[in-house]
């Protein structure tokens, strides 16, 4: 029984091990992509890697490839659309025949969502089928700077009557733009719960807070201010100074003694501002996605210094963190000597442990 016993776990080890070496073999996305939202809807075994995937601008998609593929179909369709109509394509590959190029020659419109479908194969035969949603391309980013970020609810009382402000981020705008394709992340929250700005006209000098709860109490005074009024949102914590926008969400966000919360463009995956905070008393990131960001952040020039936490903010207890160099920003863009992307370190950050929190307004300039 006991020879039977070893043969019947040695046949179990080896079949796992083997049911792994397939399933890799077929996993057919890499590390390397850097737009998220792509879904793998076929495979083959020993398909194509898609290695990286940008909506280059208005009229032009790139995929690259881990070797060299055909592309057997491909179509954009307006998103959600009745009745939507294939938008007329153009395909050319690079001289490998690793790069894809889609070219869209009706363009693409800001804001507006599409949905690309595309299926290629090796030269063994080999396919690969996947969907990829996208916002039509912005070529008028705004340049925002992050200013402030609450990473949890804070209390007070005025007149007898307790009041709450729930987690914001907010930003600064130093050039006019369409905030269209703009994404915000917590590494901590994931990548579900990222917020996409809606495709609206800010100008410079604005100020611009994603609130992450809507307020149980006066929840239908929780508007999103995309009309152009800036006073619509009469609801706690928003201002008149700040465009306000809402996350229809009650739990809580962010990581209360680690996170990364970034600024993305969704087109291209590169990172335009972020904050990078630990607790006092880490001595490291807790998950392997902090490490990737932190890397992120330091190769797309927002964030500067080495990969160790000792580098990011540290604080003591739940905090409320304020940029503390806006004036010298708006400056240096004004005197044209701003470098953009903007590096960032943590001493450009102070934090609060009481309510000095101020949502859509900076005091520290």
């Amino acid at each position: 029984m006991k020879t039977k016993s070893k043969r019947l776990i040695i046949i179990i080890l080896e079949t796992l091990g083997l049911s792994a070496c397939m399933l890799l073999s077929v996993f057919p996305l890499s590390c390397r992509v850097s737009v998220s939202g792509l879904e793998i809807i076929g495979t083959d075994c020993k398909v194509p890697v898609l290695e990286f995937y940008e909506i280059f601008d208005e009229s032009r998609i790139v995929m690259t490839f881990s070797e060299e593929v055909n592309l057997l179909n491909s179509s954009i369709t307006e998103f959600q659309e009745e009745d939507s109509q294939k938008i007329e394509t153009v395909y050319s590959k690079s001289e490998d025949g690793r790069t894809v190029f889609i070219d869209i020659p009706s363009g693409t419109e800001i804001g507006r969502d599409y949905v690309f479908l595309g299926e290629v194969e090796n030269k063994w035969g080999s396919s690969l089928t996947f969907s990829y949603r996208f916002t039509g391309f912005n070529n008028h980013l705004p340049k925002l700077i992050l200013t402030e970020i609450m990473d949890e609810t804070r209390r007070y009382t005025r007149s007898k009557i307790e009041h709450k402000i729930y987690e914001f981020i907010e930003f600064y705008a130093l050039t006019d733009g369409n905030l269209s394709g703009l994404k915000i992340y917590s590494c901590n929250d994931g990548e579900s719960k990222a917020y996409i700005f809606p495709g609206i006209d800010v100008k410079a000098g604005d100020f611009i807070t994603v609130h992450y709860r809507k307020n149980s109490l006066d929840g239908e005074l929780c508007i999103d201010e995309i009309t152009g009024d800036k006073i619509l949102c009469q609801a706690e914590g928003a201002s008149d100074q700040s465009w306000d926008f809402y996350l229809d969400n009650t739990e809580a966000r962010f990581g209360a003694s680690q996170d990364i919360v970034y600024l993305e463009n969704s087109n291209n995956g590169k990172i335009l501002q972020a904050v990078l905070y630990s607790k006092n008393g880490k001595t490291d990131w807790t998950k392997d996605i902090f490490k990737e960001t932190h890397k992120r952040c330091i190769e797309d020039g927002v964030w500067t210094g080495d990969e160790k936490i000792e580098d990011v903010i540290s604080f003591d207890n739940n905090a409320n963190f304020q940029r503390n160099n806006l004036s010298e920003i708006i400056s240096a863009y004004n005197n044209d000597t701003l470098e953009w992307p903007l590096p960032s370190d943590k001493n450009q950050w102070v934090y609060f442990k009481t309510a000095n929190y101020t949502p859509g307004y900076c005091d520290i300039f």
